[in-house]
């Protein structure tokens, strides 16, 4: 049971990291108010 656990968490943890880089990559920050006037350099 553990190693499932373990398999499911690396699994749920690598579809988030790569929601993450896809976020990033699309410019997604910009869809909050605090950060929609930052410069890309920044971000």
């Amino acid at each position: 049971m553990p190693d499932l656990l373990l398999i499911l968490f690396l699994f749920n943890f690598s579809l988030f990291l790569l929601h993450e880089m896809d976020a990033i990559r699309r410019s997604e920050w910009r869809l909050f108010i605090i950060f929609k006037d930052m410069e890309d350099s920044k971000a």
